[in-house]
């Protein structure tokens, strides 16, 4: 395992040296399931943190939590913690470098998460089992599902399921067939699922209808979210 400081050296002296050169790289973030990209070039780099400036200042509203940086100089994908962020500059900082350590997969499908609460009923080895929806794609489906401590429910791998949900009035579905992919418990009592839908050709053109009209509703947000969140320069000067 390679030491932590190492590493932090390693990372930031790419930076520095794109910095010198006055080169990109590329920051990418889920935001309510759709991956955003942006072109950002670093601005200032120090032993804590590194400033970049976004090509693109919209993408700020939705930097927030963790991001994921990517660069040919880099051995595979960077994680960073974002720190200080400037709407109006469209500046932000980031730190606690580290490697991914896989290779990043771009997704075959776009995926969205459904603007209100949607709750699924899962069939699953004649049970049927009522799940939250954390997101949608046409292939796919991922679950958040509760489990009782006495009853520690365990999902095999690609066990056929059958799925009702409706996202909208407009927009429902019945007996909507998968299996499952994965399973991964995120806390004591509660797995997230993905799931691998197999639609009918009619409920394709539904979820690729719903998914379109999602995203459209998704990017808008952002970019309310970007223009409601700008401040007069002032305090954030400080920073940037």
């Amino acid at each position: 395992m390679i030491p932590e400081r190492t590493t932090q050296d390693e990372i930031l002296a790419v930076f520095d040296s794109l910095s010198r050169q006055k080169s990109s790289l590329v920051v990418t973030k889920d935001y309510q399931g759709i991956i955003i990209s942006q072109e950002i070039t670093p601005d200032l780099v120090n032993l804590n943190r590194v400033v970049f400036q976004a090509l693109d200042r919209d993408i700020c509203a939705a930097l927030k939590g963790w991001v994921h940086l990517h660069s040919p100089r880099f051995s595979s994908p960077v994680k960073a913690q974002v720190k200080d962020l400037s709407l109006n500059r469209g500046m932000f900082s980031l730190s606690n470098f580290s490697y991914l350590g896989s290779e990043w997969k771009e997704r075959l499908h776009e995926r969205v998460q459904p603007k209100d609460p949607t709750y699924v009923s899962l069939r699953y080895q004649r049970m049927d089992i009522r799940a939250s929806m954390l997101d949608l794609s046409i292939n796919g489906m991922g679950l958040l599902v509760g489990n009782s401590e006495d009853c520690d429910l365990e999902f095999e791998p690609n066990s056929c399921v059958r799925t009702d949900f409706e996202t909208t009035p407009a927009h429902r579905w019945t007996k909507l067939g998968g299996a499952i992919h994965y399973q991964l418990k995120v806390a004591r009592s509660i797995v997230r699922l993905g799931i691998r839908l197999y639609p009918k050709v009619e409920q394709a053109r539904q979820l690729e209808s719903y998914i379109a009209k999602r995203k459209v509703e998704i990017m808008e947000n952002l970019d309310q979210a970007y223009l409601s969140t700008l401040t007069p320069l002032g305090v954030e000067s400080q920073y940037f």
